[in-house]
């Protein structure tokens, strides 16, 4: 018997995972929910299909912490993104391409980091400038989680949001340690 909604395929790997760089590759494919951890990310796949962008995000922390075994916390530490998973930040990654079309997701956030690179005036942070290009920095001020727009039309890499703790979106030094840890993953 088949029907059209997604079957439930967390796996646990230990293998380092290689995919293509276009997202149009993961809107005709049915994603893997791959994890190293066991996690089970059906939940975040279901939101994301119905386009539940607000509750995604939240999900995506969710899993995020659950990875990391820091439900309790309820945020992320700089040490946690550098030793989180590929195969679960590659899982999370796909979800968000594929059902936001190739405008949400790690990769597109890191693909925008690696754009702004060195092209920037002295003295102006690169990551105010990312923050401007997803959305998160508007007028010299960084948006806190409620005033996102949990829309498509939002701009391109504007979802997830960061998963690291305080009111912003941004702080010292995760911009670069995320952009690192995409930047090792094979996107």
């Amino acid at each position: 018997m088949s029907d059209n909604t997604p079957s439930n395929t967390t796996q646990l790997v230990d293998t380092e995972l290689k995919f293509p760089n276009s997202w149009q590759h993961y809107v005709e494919l049915e994603i893997q929910l791959l994890s190293e951890k066991g996690i089970d990310y059906s939940r975040l796949r279901d939101l994301l299909a119905i386009g539940n962008w607000k509750e995604a995000d939240q999900e995506t922390k969710s899993v995020m912490l659950e990875v990391i075994g820091k439900e309790s916390n309820g945020y992320l530490q700089l040490e946690d993104i550098e030793k989180f998973p590929h195969t679960d930040l590659h899982t999370i990654d796909r979800l968000w391409l594929k059902y936001s079309q190739g405008r949400f997701g790690f990769s597109i956030q890191k693909r925008i980091w690696q754009e702004l690179d060195q092209n920037l005036p002295v003295g102006y942070p690169v990551k105010c400038k990312f923050g401007e290009r997803v959305g998160w920095y508007i007028k010299d001020e960084w948006l806190i989680w409620e005033e996102l727009s949990f829309s498509l039309t939002a701009p391109e890499g504007h979802l997830p949001s960061s998963p690291l703790g305080g009111n912003c979106l941004i702080c010292d030094g995760c911009c670069g340690v995320l952009a690192s840890k995409l930047a090792e993953s094979n996107f």
